[in-house]
């Protein structure tokens, strides 16, 4: 099929999961309010959780075999009618007992069990239906797709459910999956088609009846140990927890021995043997203890540990919705790409166990970007290795198997959820008894002698209504406790949650070693269906003697193996078969002619676009042979130019040359010139020199020979003219002037 219509043919499987996983976990968040409101105890909160996971575990294989027996598609429909009558059968549970609500947490807890296994069916069919239609090469992208889908309900189902309990209250979280599943179950009536091909398959009574007891009689004992008596529970090493675990102890090995050697059986336990088998189960236990109890423990820790209301704390796992649907849809578009798996199936091992190792840093005060973080890796790690494990197991099991080996996958997931969840909320319990006892006791040892009381209900007296809601027994509501008894509330949850995340690392590791080690086996092009079809045929075809006469044949025939049919129902199916067999040629040759056809309209449309082409390129090549036409005028014309520029250049090189030789004749005429004017100019000056010298010393001859008497008168004359200076008196040791 095409990819719109394997898309189409999903539709409605995909509807279906989203309403189940959604109505599933939408409880999650305000289920610490619902059990307030119906004045439940922590061991009835605990009993909603595990009542759903116990269901859910042990119907998921025994659902996974009836889908080898009976049409997978009237099965898909009965787990999605039994889910939404348990689930409006609970939403009741708040009109149970009047204002006192006595009764109301028996009635929520045993719809939850009907509700969930409808849950166990749609968890087990969907991976073998999406088997039956697509090819485990092409299964990647669309089971990528699912995952998406599985993550947006198993992780927004809370978010939703959070809005819900604060707008119109937790009881619509219950009827809230009506219109979604009267949907899922149209699309699956129009666009789900399935050819079942029935085998000798039966039911394996015995194989039910002890996984259930065995499994139940297990979690119980697991969910119910080390409480004590006043919570409904009991010491580890008490009688009864003794009696409770041999019992399931012995019906579980009972429940391996019977399986091993039963013809049919709910689990096929000889698939162990095979080490792809083997090591996806082992991997799906973490997987199943990260998404489930992340859910539930995840919702605590926002709204115990950090305060917040249930929308806000839906709002803040929307890091672990993109990190899975991330970790689904681009992984498994990769692999349906390349058709390579494991190197995704290790990297999301190890994003898992690094998601683990953050969130088991955290504390009630940690910065929220840090638990955003852990969260985002969380989403890939289980986004990448939830639908991944299950394509894998497929692609190694024989088809007939395909549904018992798919919901084996989903009952391990499962069972390692329902066994996490458990034992990690008894640790839980403890760890927050412990670290609540410890914190009270320091902000109380200290007592006022004065009021003879401790000095916080001194300082506070409103903690007295916080330490009496502490006593009671009953989930604390964190926002009603005074400041102090608050934080040591919020102090425990944050730590003793960190611890049980720290406590899953070592699961995570060892899903990391398990993906390591799976065979790296080619993804198979052919779907479910096609390889029972071939199968069959092989089977036909070796039997083909036996049908001649031989003594096979008469064996098979004695022993009621074959039953032949008589000639009326030989003389229909040959009608049949000629019937078909005319509507087959028809059809062909009827498919014969469209294809000429086609090819003929092809074939015309090739040749015009052709002639189309070939006018368009004629056209082309006239236009260059034109452009080159003026191309070569054009450079004649510049050859031209660039001539007559040389021969005008010649020319002024030339003139150039004589009118430099002209200015170099003019400037060395011109020099001469001046130089004869300088040697004229110095002749004239030294012969006035000479007159001038020559007029001087006859003047001086002239002034000697004046007589002496005509010299003196003229001495005299300037003496009188010249008056008498006084003589001026002078100090010691001066000159007299």
């Amino acid at each position: 099929m095409k990819p719109s219509q394997v898309m189409l043919s999903i539709s409605g499987l995909m509807a279906a999961m989203f309403t189940v996983l959604v109505s599933s976990t939408v409880v999650a968040t305000p289920m610490p309010e619902i059990v307030a409101d119906l004045h439940g105890t922590n061991t009835e909160y605990t009993w909603v959780l595990v009542a759903a996971f116990l269901s859910m575990t042990v119907s998921t294989p025994i659902w996974g075999k009836l889908s080898d027996i009976f049409n997978r598609k009237l099965m898909l429909q009965i787990g999605l009618v039994v889910f939404v009558i348990g689930t409006v059968a609970a939403g009741f549970s708040s009109q149970i007992g009047g204002d006192t609500h006595e009764g109301a947490m028996s009635w929520l807890i045993g719809w939850r069990l009907v509700q969930s296994v409808g849950t166990g069916g749609l968890m087990a069919l969907g991976q073998v239906v999406i088997a039956d239609i697509i090819s485990p090469r092409e299964r990647g992208k669309y089971m990528g797709i699912m995952g998406a889908v599985m993550a947006v309900g198993q992780i927004g189902g809370p978010l939703l459910g959070g809005v819900i309990a604060d707008t119109w209250g937790w009881e619509w979280c219950f009827y809230v999956c009506v219109p979604f599943a009267v949907g899922a179950f149209i699309l699956i009536q129009t666009t789900l088609h399935i050819t079942q091909i029935k085998g000798s398959t039966k039911i394996d009574y015995l194989g039910s009846a002890l996984i259930i007891s065995g499994i139940s009689l297990l979690l119980i004992w697991i969910s119910l140990g080390g409480k004590t008596p006043d919570s409904g529970g009991f010491a580890w090493d008490s009688t009864q927890s003794i009696v409770m675990a041999s019992a399931s102890g012995v019906l579980i090995i009972a429940t391996v021995i019977w399986e091993y050697f039963a013809k049919e059986p709910i689990i096929p336990i000889r698939l162990f043997a095979q080490r792809t088998f083997a090591l996806a189960s082992i991997a799906s236990i973490a997987v199943g203890v990260t998404m489930f109890g992340t859910s539930v423990f995840l919702s605590q820790y926002l709204q115990l540990a950090r305060g917040f209301t249930p929308t806000h704390s839906g709002l803040q796992t929307l890091p672990m919705v993109l990190g899975s649907m991330l970790g689904a849809i681009v992984v498994g578009q990769l692999i349906s790409r390349t058709g390579r798996w494991k190197k995704y199936v290790v990297g999301g091992g190890v994003v898992l166990t690094a998601g683990l190792y953050v969130m088991s840093l955290i504390s009630y005060d940690t910065e929220l970007w840090f638990v955003d973080l852990g969260m985002f890796l969380l989403g890939l790690g289980s986004g990448v290795l939830m639908q991944n494990l299950v394509l894998v197991v497929q692609n190694s099991l024989p088809p007939r198997l395909l549904g018992a080996g798919s919901g084996a996958i989903a009952f391990f997931r499962s069972l390692g959820g329902t066994i996490g969840v458990s034992i990690l909320g008894s640790v839980l319990g403890t760890q927050v008894a412990s670290k609540m006892t410890d914190g009270m006791g320091s902000i109380m040892e200290k007592i006022n002698k004065a009021a003879g009381a401790p000095q916080l209900l001194v300082d506070h007296p409103d903690c007295a209504e916080s330490l009496k809601a502490l006593t009671s027994g009953q989930v604390p509501a964190v926002n009603d406790l005074c400041e102090p008894v608050r934080t040591v509330v919020e102090s425990a949850y944050g730590e003793s949650i960190a611890f049980l995340f720290l406590l899953v690392v070592p699961l995570a590791i060892v899903t990391l070693v398990c993906a390591i080690f799976l065979p790296n086996k080619p993804l198979s092009r052919k779907t479910a269906s096609e390889q029972i079809e071939e199968e069959l045929g092989a089977e036909l075809s070796a039997l083909e003697p036996a049908e001649r006469g031989g003594s096979g044949f008469n064996e098979l025939v004695a022993t009621g193996a074959i039953t032949l049919p008589d000639e009326k129902e030989l003389a229909a199916a040959r009608a049949e078969h000629r019937k078909v067999r005319r509507m087959d040629e028809r059809d062909l040759a009827e498919q014969v002619v469209r294809s000429r056809e086609k090819a003929e309209l092809t074939l015309a449309q090739a040749e015009l676009d052709a002639q189309h082409e070939a006018g368009r390129a004629r056209v082309m090549i006239e236009e260059l042979s034109g452009a080159l036409a003026q191309a070569r005028d054009a450079h004649a014309q510049i050859e031209a130019q660039f001539a007559h520029a040389q021969s005008a250049l010649e020319a002024f090189d030339q003139r150039l040359n004589l009118l430099s030789d002209k200015v170099v004749e003019s400037e060395r005429r011109e020099l001469e010139q001046r130089l004869e004017r300088l040697d004229a100019e110095r002749r004239e000056l030294r012969l006035q020199g000479r007159h001038a010298a020559i007029d001087q010393l006859k003047a001086h001859a002239a002034e000697a020979e004046k007589p002496a008497e005509a010299v003196e008168p003229e001495a005299q004359q300037d003496a009188q003219a010249q008056p008498m200076q006084p003589e001026q008196p002078t100090e010691a040791g001066a000159q007299r002037p």
